[in-house]
C-alpha cells in the first residue's frame, strides 16, 4: 500500500525482531521498493533470538557479507538504535557495526525500549520523523 502513494517520503520503523524482519526481508528483496529511511530501534542478538521459546529456524547471520549492501539496496537512509543496557542485546549493538557498515546510536539506559523499561510516548521519535536528523532520536 506505501507504495501507491506517490511522492511521500516511504519510512519504516522496526523494533526488536521487527529489525530482525526487515534485514530478512532486505536479504531476500521481498520489497517492491527501496525505502527513504529505515530505523532499526533496540536489535536483538541473534544469538539470543535463537534460544528464544516461539523463534524457530536459524538466527540472523551478521557474518553473511550480503547483509550491508542488501539493506543499503532497500534503504537510502539506515539507521540503528539500541541502548547500553538492553537485556536482549549483552554483547552490544557494536555487533551491528560491521556487517551494516554504519555506527550505531547508543540511548543510555533505554533497556529494550519497552514498557518493562518505562518507555512510553519518545518524542524524539516523532521528531525524526518530522526532521531527519537522528540526533532527535536521542531524546526522550
Amino acid at each position: 500500500m506505501m507504495d501507491e502513494t506517490p511522492g511521500v517520503e516511504k519510512i519504516a520503523i522496526a523494533h526488536s525482531l521487527g529489525t530482525t524482519n526487515w534485514l530478512y526481508g532486505a536479504l531476500n528483496n521481498i520489497f517492491t521498493n527501496p525505502f527513504d529511511r529505515v530505523l532499526l530501534v533496540a536489535p536483538p542478538d541473534p544469538t539470543l533470538t535463537s534460544e528464544a521459546d516461539g523463534i524457530e529456524g536459524e538466527p540472523l547471520d551478521l557474518s553473511n557479507p550480503l547483509l550491508a549492501p542488501q539493506a543499503k539496496k532497500w534503504a537510502r537512509e539506515l539507521t540503528v538504535i539500541a541502548s547500553n543496557n538492553d537485556r536482549w542485546l549483552p554483547r552490544g549493538v557494536g555487533i551491528y557495526e560491521e556487517p551494516l557498515q554504519l555506527k550505531p546510536l547508543i540511548l543510555e539506559n533505554a533497556g529494550h525500549f519497552s514498557k518493562d523499561d518505562g518507555w512510553g510516548p519518545w518524542p524524539g521519535l516523532i521528531n525524526w520523523i518530522e526532521t531527519a536528523n537522528n540526533q532527535d532520536l536521542l531524546s526522550r
